[in-house]
């Protein structure tokens, strides 16, 4: 029994502070946070038309494609556990290559070439709460520049510019997926996101990031019964009575007894 006693009470401590952190997981409100991680561009560009530079000339279909470190910073708001909304500012970076070589109806020309994408994005967020993790997904738009930025340098030193861009009031298709752990008002986050832009095979970003999250403290949990943290109290020894002394009670007791009349 004391051996069951001495695990329950240390057993019920831990559990209460488990509670304690978890009732902060998916909590309604109001956070804040910043992510990095790496982005990864796949495009090909079409035919370049850059008119009589040397000669008319038509630049044939080439890939640009590569990773490069983007960042993000975003606010949201959580309705409720299960359901919030969030929007931010990314940028993805930019993704650059040269083209050595490459034939013309002008001759061999060398491309230098850059892709850059950065702009704002609003999502709807779904929630799974699990303890102090969660899963989540969502789905929205991103609105900013998709900018391909180039330049063409000819065999007889000349070069030309030419680059392509999304208007500002496009808005392309963004969705993503990811995990969070919940420590308190604190947060870590891991996530995917792509984006559906037109001319770019591939666009997505991976990134971690650390969220805080404003919200008012849960009341803290009650302390487990004294009873389970304490064994039983121990068993106190009588000393045996002694017979040679009495207290003046005892002695004014018998004297009385003795006194009375038969």
């Amino acid at each position: 029994m004391k051996r069951a006693l001495r695990i329950i009470g240390p057993a019920s401590l831990v559990g209460a502070a488990f509670v304690a952190v978890t009732a902060f997981a998916g909590e309604p409100g109001f956070y804040i946070g910043v992510s990095g991680g790496e982005t990864t561009m796949e495009a090909e560009s079409g035919p370049l038309d850059v008119g009589p530079v040397v000669n008319p000339l038509e630049i044939r279909n080439f890939d640009l494609d590569g990773e490069e470190s983007g960042f993000k910073i975003y606010a949201g708001y959580n309705f409720v556990p299960w359901f919030g909304i969030e929007g931010g500012y990314v940028e993805l970076g930019n993704v650059s290559s040269d083209f050595p070589e490459i034939d013309t109806l002008a001759g061999p020309v060398n491309v230098d070439a850059e892709l850059d994408v950065g702009g704002v994005e609003g999502f709807l967020v779904g929630t799974l709460p699990l303890g102090n993790f969660d899963i989540f997904a969502k789905v929205g738009g991103f609105s900013g520049d998709v900018e391909l930025d180039g330049e063409i340098n000819f065999p007889n030193n000349e070069s030309t510019h030419f680059s392509g861009d999304t208007e500002d009031s496009d808005v392309i298709l963004a969705y993503g997926a990811g995990v969070a752990w919940n420590f308190g008002h604190w947060a870590l986050r891991a996530e995917y996101e792509e984006y559906d832009a037109d001319g770019i095979d591939e666009l997505y970003f991976v990134s971690a990031g650390v969220v805080y999250r404003f919200f008012e403290d849960a009341a803290p949990a009650a302390p487990p019964p004294s009873l389970l943290l304490q064994g039983p109290a121990p068993c106190r020894s009588r000393s045996p009575p002694h017979l040679g002394a009495r207290s003046p009670m005892d002695r004014s007791w018998r004297l009385s007894v003795s006194t009375a009349p038969y």
